[in-house]
């Protein structure tokens, strides 16, 4: 799971690889872990995949991206500035 750019201001690029097809849950969280956007709750095929967000509703703060799928959940930390 990589961010870029992190910090951000009007959108960033969330990538991340799946070494098989799996159900994906893409979220963001604020600091408090309180659910803010949904990017991804789907059916993905293996493979690098890739979104722009745009989080032109949240402000100024620390959020956590969390990608959970069966095998596990990954997380990052990201800035809006």
């Amino acid at each position: 799971l990589s961010i870029y750019p992190n910090p951000l201001s009007s959108s960033t690029t969330i990538e991340y690889k799946l070494p098989e097809p799996a159900l994906i849950h893409l979220f963001i969280n604020n600091y408090l872990g309180e659910q803010v956007q949904v990017i991804v709750n789907e059916y993905q095929a293996e493979g690098n995949h890739r979104f722009i967000w745009s989080p032109e509703n949240l402000l100024p703060g620390v959020y956590y991206c969390i990608l959970k799928t069966k095998d596990g959940i990954q997380t990052t930390k990201l800035i809006k500035l």
